[in-house]
């Protein structure tokens, strides 16, 4: 199995989530409310530069109306 960079997972990561809230044409305000979190705090993680926990992950995947697997699953090179 071949090991990603942290930093690398965490940017396309942080492109997948905001490629899913842009087909809901949400904004980071919107998904921050149906979270219940911080429009700021969802910046960070769609730019890479957050780490966040997996119940901050399941958080995004509801808000989503995804499954925790599909917004974690990336795109292969």
């Amino acid at each position: 199995m071949q090991s990603i960079r942290n930093d690398i997972f965490l940017t396309q990561l942080g492109k997948r989530i905001k490629q899913l809230r842009e087909e809901r044409s949400l904004t980071l305000l919107d998904l921050a409310v149906r979270m219940n979190n911080h429009a700021e705090q969802l910046y960070r993680i769609e730019h890479g530069k957050r780490n966040c926990s997996i119940c901050t992950l399941q958080k995004i995947a509801e808000a989503l109306d995804v499954s925790l697997p599909e917004l974690v699953t990336l795109p292969k090179k």
